[in-house]
């Protein structure tokens, strides 16, 4: 599957929607002038304040959303190494998102530290409408409390995530990558039917995302605790031993 062009079709078993893009808006971002940095995170008066509820959770407040999941990062010192364990574990890599991998803007944490991810509908961050854009969801996650992920967790989330239900799409919530050519995209995690896949797909500000779709976003922040020592780099070995 490569970057997502002007219509996207999903298979209803795997992902019930399509949408029809303007092609206007999928023009790369140089082109349009558009800031890959800021596109992701507008500028919104951030509220995070445990004690605030969301009536489309229910009426949960921010600190009651569950953790869904920790994924390690810092893991790898370098891209090649990255890829090597996704090999291993026999993870397709799509075209697109391994361009992204290779791409300056694709960082590697220097540390290994824990990002706490909890998973959204669109729908659940209060939403109405059937379709919303991509820069209003992030925009109201980061009202809410949430935070965009940074790109790594994206093949992190892949090689740790290796019991993925059949069928389960879960979207990156994180700050737009330059393909080669200007184009925003993101990753995704999938599993499709063909085997666990990380793939990369439009991630344009005015891209319309159904209200059914689910995204990863970095948690609230846990209450301090004491530092824990904590193994340095390890290898790919390592970690896929951690994983099982």
């Amino acid at each position: 599957m490569s970057g997502i062009r002007d219509l996207i079709v999903v298979s209803a078993s795997v992902l019930a929607f399509s949408v029809i893009a303007d092609a206007d808006e999928l023009r790369p971002a140089r082109a349009q002038g558009i800031d890959l940095a800021g596109a992701a995170t507008p500028s919104v008066e951030v509220d995070h304040d445990p004690r605030v509820r969301i009536p489309s959770l229910g009426g949960e407040t921010i600190a009651g959303v569950p953790i869904w999941r920790t994924v390690t990062l810092g893991t790898y010192e370098t891209v090649d190494a990255l890829r090597g364990a996704l090999h291993a574990e026999r993870i397709r890599v799509e075209d697109t998102a391994d361009e992204l991998l290779s791409r300056p803007a694709f960082n590697l944490s220097k540390t290994r530290r824990d990002a706490r991810l909890v998973v959204l509908a669109v729908s659940e961050l209060g939403f109405q409408e059937e379709g919303v854009s991509l820069a209003d969801i992030s925009a109201r996650a980061r009202q809410l409390g949430f935070e965009l992920c940074p790109a790594e967790v994206g093949p992190q989330l892949r090689l740790q995530y290796l019991k993925q239900p059949l069928g389960e799409f879960l979207h990156i919530a994180m700050a737009p990558i330059a393909r080669y050519g200007g184009e925003p995209t993101d990753f995704t995690v999938a599993n499709g039917g063909g085997g666990l896949i990380l793939i990369a797909g439009d991630a344009h500000p005015k891209f319309i995302m159904p209200s059914t779709m689910r995204f990863v976003f970095i948690g609230p922040e846990a209450p301090q605790r004491p530092e824990i020592n904590r193994p340095g780099l390890f290898s790919a070995n390592q970690a896929k031993v951690e994983n099982q």
